[in-house]
């Protein structure tokens, strides 16, 4: 075997790493040379705009100051101007003095108030930062003494900051007759009221000693740059600052302000800086490196997406779909693909459609199966009825007829009986003895009470008949206009053995609530139907509360079933019948009119009953059979028809 050749090697190199390899390099240097310069342009921005925020501060400071030095002179000449304050002074009356000074003192803020007359101090009134400190104040009180009026900064001795000072002379006649002095100590509260937001320090140097500063942190031996030099950089306890340097007053020449503006804001702008460039280098790196793999990568990704489309497609994904990204010959094929595979849906759509289609023709297959079953059940009880009827009626009708001839010939043989004893009172011992025996007397008062029984009997009979024969009604297929009412009381005669007391229970009353209806157009058989399947459900509902209760609990608690009827506007009739059994639950009433739903243990119910009747009376007769709860139990069924069938 011949040995591999280098350059054989170097060719099977993919040609995205071959473009992208050379480019990387170059972009990377760039990339360096150019991050290099930023940092070095930006490093020097940064710096000469704190030298620039500095010198600019410079002018707030001496800004602020004079505005301090306008309002302490403006205090101290509404001071001189008061009523009490020249008579006090003219009559050298220290005590007055000080009950004047003392509450404007604290009104206006000010830590020192002197009042000068005759070369001598008449009020010294001062803030405990200012208690027992010596002013450094010869020139003060020689413009005191001369009557001019005189605003600056001027010295303390020790710790004590400096005193911002204004002296107004006051005049009488020409002749100054004494001078007032306020003022407030350079605090580092006013220090950090002017330096406001900003990050500049301040310090106060009395020559080399520091009177006031907002630095936290400084260090002994530090001396600051001389007074109006340019500004320059610095180091304190390890902190780098941009420094400023300015006279603080033009009286005592020792006093000065140092401005500190800290370079910990470049310091980290630099790191971020550096941490940015390094960031970009890291990056522009691993963009170089990802480009030389990127188009083999998107390749094999682009395939892997097909190969897996594939394979979900053959394990019965109908359907995944394949995103198009190029109009490249991998493109083509995924075109294909998903070509194919919207074909197969479109199939199995089909498919799916036309079974649903089998399964709803082989539902309505089966609901109209055991609808004619039911229907079918219900017509040949309808003809055996109507023949056990015929039967009953034909020798009930001889009986109930012949009953009238035997009343009449019953009347008359009693009343031959009565004028043959009237008439021949006087009968033979054996006769006698033959009427005692039959009594006669008792025979002639109970016949007619039972020939009366008789009759009444029979006229039962005919009566039960009858509706025996309206509810038999149910093969007739003809719309007729027909009494509500009987059909009612036909399945009520039909269902009344369920009605009686039994083991478990007392009998189950009917409350009837007719209203005045008139004759409806309907079909009579298929509407008795309806009122048999609701009264037969109502009476399975009431025995099986009752078979969960006692005979006690149940004769306590009778069981009923209400039927009412009224006539609706615009000519439709209501059917209400109501019970007082175990009722619906809310999340099962919207189905009892499915086929086949049953609430009914196994074996007691098919589940035809309610949805042959809603049929009946919704598709047949035009009307509406819902249901409703009443109160905790039981349940109403409602029947609303149409009087004139459309």
């Amino acid at each position: 075997m011949k040995p591999r050749r280098p350059i054989a090697g170097l060719l099977k190199i993919p040609v995205a790493v071959k473009l992208f390899l050379p480019l990387s390099v170059l972009f990377i240097i760039f990339l360096g040379l150019w991050t290099t310069g930023t940092y070095l342009f930006f490093r020097k921005f940064f710096e000469q705009n704190l030298r620039r925020e500095t010198e600019a501060f410079t002018s707030v400071l001496l800004s602020n100051i004079e505005q301090r030095q306008n309002l302490l002179q403006s205090k101290a000449k509404w001071l001189a101007d008061g009523n009490n304050i020249s008579p006090a002074i003219a009559s050298n009356n220290s005590g007055m003095l000080f009950q004047e000074l003392l509450p404007i003192q604290y009104g206006l803020k000010l830590d020192l108030i002197q009042v000068i007359a005759n070369d001598s101090l008449l009020a010294d009134l001062r803030q405990p930062i200012l208690q027992n400190i010596p002013l450094q104040d010869q020139k003060v009180t020689q413009a005191a003494k001369a009557g001019l009026q005189l605003s600056d900064v001027i010295a303390t001795e020790g710790d004590a900051p400096s005193v911002l000072i204004s002296l107004i002379s006051l005049k009488n006649s020409e002749k100054v007759v004494g001078s007032i002095i306020v003022g407030f100590a350079f605090t580092e509260q006013i220090l950090n009221e002017i330096r406001g937001d900003t990050p500049i320090h301040l310090v106060v140097f009395q020559g080399s000693q520091i009177k006031t500063a907002t630095l936290p942190i400084y260090d002994p031996n530090w001396q600051p740059p001389s007074p109006n030099s340019p500004t320059t950089y610095t180091q304190i306890a390890g902190q780098g600052y941009i420094v400023k340097t300015v006279t603080l007053g033009s009286i005592s020449d020792d006093l000065k302000v140092v401005m500190l503006n800290p370079t910990a804001p470049l310091e980290e702008a630099e790191n971020r800086l550096f941490y940015t460039i390094k960031i970009m280098a890291l990056i522009g790196g691993a963009i170089a490196l990802c480009l030389c793999f990127y188009f083999s990568r998107w390749l094999n990704r682009r395939i892997r997406i097909l190969t897996n489309a594939m394979q979900q497609f053959a394990a019965g994904n109908l359907s995944i779909h394949i995103n198009i990204d190029s109009p490249d010959e991998i493109g083509i094929l995924a075109e294909g693909f998903n070509a194919m595979a919207e074909q197969l849906t479109q199939r199995d759509r089909q498919i799916q459609h036309q079974l649903e289609e089998l399964n709803q023709t082989l539902k309505k297959l089966q609901e109209t199966q055991a609808y004619l079953v039911q229907s079918e059940k219900m017509s040949s009880l309808g003809q055996m009825i109507a023949g056990i009827a015929h039967e009953i009626n034909n020798p009930v009708n001889f009986i109930h007829g012949n009953l009238t001839y035997v009343k009449q010939y019953t009347d008359d043989l009693l009343q031959v009986i009565n004028l043959y004893e009237t008439e021949c009172p006087d009968i033979s011992p054996e006769m006698q003895e033959e009427i005692a025996e039959i009594e006669l007397d008792y025979l002639k008062d109970d016949l007619p009470k039972i020939l009366q029984s008789m009759r009444g009997g029979t006229d039962r009979i005919r009566a039960i008949v009858l509706s025996l024969r309206n509810f038999s009604r149910l093969d007739e297929s003809d719309l007729k206009a027909v009494n509500i009412h009987e059909g009612i009381d036909s399945t009520l005669l039909i269902l009344q053995s369920r009605l009686h007391e039994n083991s478990q229970r007392p009998e189950i009353a009917i409350i009837k609530e007719y209203g005045e209806l008139p004759l409806v157009e309907c079909y009579a058989g298929q509407l008795n139907q309806v009122f048999m399947n609701i009264l037969a459900n109502g009476i399975d509902a009431l025995d099986k509360l009752s078979s969960e209760r006692s005979f006690a609990e149940n004769q306590g608690d009778p069981l009923w079933i209400k039927i009412s009827t009224e006539v609706l506007p615009e000519n439709w009739v209501n059917i209400k019948i109501l019970d007082n059994g175990i009722g619906i639950p809310e999340e099962l009433r919207s189905r009892i009119f499915d086929p086949f739903f049953t609430t009914k243990d196994v074996g007691k119910g098919t589940g035809l009953g309610l949805s042959i009747s809603y049929q009946i009376v919704v598709e047949k007769h035009g009307g509406k059979l819902f249901c409703e709860s009443s109160s905790d139990r039981g349940i109403s069924f409602v029947i609303s028809l149409p009087i004139k069938h459309n």
